[in-house]
């Protein structure tokens, strides 16, 4: 009996020792839920959003990343992803064949603004994610780079572990890393996966990685120091010691024309979106003229300043903006 009762309990310690090897073994980044109650918001319902994309006529499809990914025949969305993470990682979409299961298809972005660890573009996010997965000892088939696919960017990762080919394909697009990775244990579906990025719809690279055209220019901490002619704190409600990341939109005027709260309680969002309606902005310019800017503001609730809340900036100083114009 005792004997028996031991084998029991080292099959449970194996089993679980085994389902955390596989879950490092993913090597994407963590999916904080945040406390019940947590959820994004938006100032308004007209303006598309990162996590609003939708399967709809045989493609995965988002209007905020200009992006549409075709699938292929006989696939379908698996399940949409959770929340946003306070850390502006979004899992966009699950995909995967309607029947036998042999490959799935993960859709997610990360918003550069606010990672946990610096990330540029996202060359340098695969590296990251690269570095984690030798650290599960996971084999590497092709490291970070930089290819071309129908005349659009990419950044592409490939490795295998416990029997399953990933390939990880990344672009920069809204100052986000925008992901789509490939799982099979069939060397052809990765090959079938893959070729359907040819006929991906993307924005031109001249304006996905920065902005411009029908896109505001994104810029890192434009939110602060002698770009901000006025500024309202968000009053302290909800829980202390949260964090609140939110993207806002700035018009030709310098006005604050759309707010998103990524991740937040909605008293807390409430409280963030009735603050930054009320600031105003040096208009950012490009090429001399004024252009629509889009920027990232972090807040901490429960901070030492008079309205408990406590603005971050984003980044260190080799990512902030250094004028208020583009080359």
């Amino acid at each position: 009996m005792r004997f028996n009762l031991l084998g029991r309990t080292l099959t449970v310690i194996c089993l679980l020792l085994t389902i955390g090897a596989t879950n490092r073994a993913l090597a994407v980044p963590p999916l904080p839920g945040g406390p019940p109650g947590y959820s994004p918001a938006s100032s308004d319902s007209s303006t598309p959003e990162a996590e609003s994309g939708t399967v709809d006529g045989g493609a995965y499809s988002n209007r905020y990343f200009d992006f549409a990914y075709p699938l292929l025949p006989d696939w379908r969305e698996d399940f949409k992803g959770p929340l946003p993470s306070n850390t502006g990682y979004y899992v966009l979409s699950a995909l995967r064949p309607k029947g036998e299961l042999n490959g799935t298809v993960l859709v997610a972005a990360q918003d550069t603004f606010f990672t946990a660890r610096p990330v540029n573009n996202s060359l340098d996010l695969l590296k990251q994610m690269e570095q984690r997965a030798i650290l599960s000892t996971l084999k590497i088939e092709g490291p970070p780079r930089e290819i071309k696919i129908a005349g659009h960017s990419f950044a592409r990762l490939d490795y295998t572990g416990a029997g399953l080919h990933h390939a990880i394909f990344a672009m920069d697009i809204r100052c986000h890393v925008v992901t789509v990775e490939f799982t099979t244990r069939d060397a052809e579906v990765l090959q079938q996966l893959s070729d359907e990025l040819k006929h991906v719809t993307l924005p031109p690279d001249a304006v996905a990685e920065t902005g411009g055209g029908e896109f505001p220019v994104c810029v890192k901490d434009y939110a602060r120091g002698a770009n901000v002619l006025h500024q309202v704190d968000p009053l302290q409600v909800g829980p202390s010691f949260t964090s609140v990341p939110a993207r806002i939109i700035i018009d030709k005027l310098g006005k604050v024309k759309h707010v998103h709260v990524i991740n937040a309680f909605p008293e807390q969002a409430r409280s963030v979106m009735d603050a930054l309606a009320q600031w105003t902005f040096v208009p950012y310019i490009q090429n001399g003229q004024p252009q629509e800017v889009e920027t990232g503001i972090l807040f901490k609730f429960g901070g030492a300043n008079k309205s408990g809340v406590t603005m971050v900036t984003s980044g260190s100083s080799e990512h902030r903006p250094a004028a208020k114009e583009l080359p």
